[in-house]
């Protein structure tokens, strides 16, 4: 029997690596990346205007006319943040292409429609699509983990990978005053939730996260967090 060792050419050897990248949807990223500037320059004219009213507010006792402090003019009268007109255009987006994750329009626009449920509290409504995006390698993964407890806070319930820090605001019957009481939202199972967090791709430990925010990482019961929670909802 004669054997024969067959060269194999090396061109068909180069092919996977001349396989073309998915070419990005240049419009799209165009679009997302002008939305994203325009809620930049909304919220720097709101902070502004916010600098400036304290400023004032400090010139008063001695008199100085108001403007004596330069600074950028606040919203225009009437301007409404661009919240309802942003997820308008990202829900028809998911709903034409699925999530515009970073094949589409690149890594850094990829965010941009996560941001925007972000700022409109609307994770949960697409969470199906962010989790598909998720698994895909479309958006970091953390992103879903931090929709999925969101969800899960909302309805009552604890969380899975410990990204919720509640703030509830209490009046103080004693002074009048309103207070500020922080906590790590209830999470189901600690030791679990690290876990799932270094799949997730978080850097940090659930006690690690929440000393960085400035809250304890020790667990409340999820009947402490939700009476502090209707107990903020009842002084609005």
């Amino acid at each position: 029997m004669v054997s024969k060792l067959l060269p194999l050419p090396l061109g068909l050897l180069a092919l996977p690596a001349l396989a073309q990248k998915p070419k990005l949807n240049e419009r799209l990223r165009y679009q997302l990346d002008s939305l994203d500037q325009a809620y930049r320059r909304y919220e720097q004219r709101k902070s502004a205007a916010l600098e400036r009213a304290q400023a004032d507010s400090l010139l008063k006792p001695l008199r100085l006319p108001n403007g004596a402090l330069a600074g950028y003019s606040g919203p225009r009268v009437g301007e409404a943040p661009p919240d309802s007109t942003d997820l308008r255009f990202v829900a028809a987006v998911i709903r034409r292409y699925g999530y515009p994750g970073k094949s589409k329009v690149g890594p850094a626009a990829g965010e941009i429609a996560w941001q925007v449920l972000l700022r409109t509290e609307q994770t949960a409504r697409f969470l199906p699509q962010l989790r598909a995006a998720a698994e895909a390698g479309e958006l970091p993964y953390r992103h879903y983990a931090w929709a999925v407890d969101n969800q899960l806070m909302r309805a009552g319930k604890e969380q899975l990978y410990g990204t919720q820090v509640v703030g509830c605001v209490l009046i103080n019957r004693a002074t009048g005053q309103f207070d500020m009481v922080r906590f790590l939202w209830p999470v189901a199972d600690m030791r679990r939730a690290n876990q799932l967090r270094r799949r997730a791709g978080f850097a940090t430990t659930v006690a690690e996260e929440a000393q960085q925010v400035g809250v304890s990482a020790e667990p409340v019961s999820l009947e402490y967090a939700l009476r502090m929670k209707r107990a903020a909802e009842t002084s609005e």
